[in-house]
């Protein structure tokens, strides 16, 4: 079908309005310049804009959550300082909030450094090792915290000297109730 000027070459059809030459005729409908049609254009456009934005509140995301991991890192150290402390001095209770604590924050910062963005950037190649350290190093904090502080330190209690020495006799069923938290302890 050839246009003409009383019925002009759709807008939408090659991306470019219909030309009108001399003879009253449009011009040739070919798209021979290797310049894709505008829609096409646009829509690509569009979907690089909406690449580049996913990446970018992407690379945000990972930023903020390895910033929120730090801190609660940082809290967890501070926890293991206080948990030192209240052993040394024998005061159980305050070695049991230090751990419950120390258990919290190194369970908020492995929670913090999972999900499908994490995978994602730690498969990144140039940024997937750090990424791949940090979720390993949160994982195994946050097993040891469970795993062994708070275990150990619940059965501290059941382990003073006071508590294992009955007139004169050692009571070996607290240390036989032991056996197999300190075996996962090892």
């Amino acid at each position: 079908m050839r246009f003409t000027a009383d019925h002009p070459r759709p807008r939408w059809q090659f991306g470019r309005p219909a030309a009108v030459g001399e003879s009253g005729t449009a011009a040739a409908d070919s798209d021979r310049d290797g310049v894709a049609p505008r829609p096409v254009r646009t829509a690509l456009r569009y979907v690089l804009l909406v690449s580049v934005a996913l990446l970018l509140a992407g690379c945000l995301w990972l930023v903020a959550t390895a910033l929120l991991a730090r801190h609660q890192a940082q809290a967890a150290r501070q926890s293991v300082a206080a948990l030192r402390t209240a052993i040394a001095q024998a005061d159980l209770p305050a070695a049991r909030r230090a751990s419950d604590q120390l258990a919290a924050h190194a369970h908020s910062a492995h929670r913090l450094t999972t999900g499908p963005a994490w995978w994602l950037g730690a498969q990144l190649p140039w940024a997937g090792r750090p990424a791949r350290s940090i979720r390993g190093c949160t994982a195994q904090a946050d097993q040891l915290t469970s795993t062994v502080v708070q275990p150990l330190v619940g059965l501290a209690d059941g382990l003073r000297p006071a508590a294992l020495i009955d007139s004169g006799r050692v009571r070996l069923q607290p240390l036989i109730d032991a056996a197999p938290v300190l075996r996962r302890a090892q």
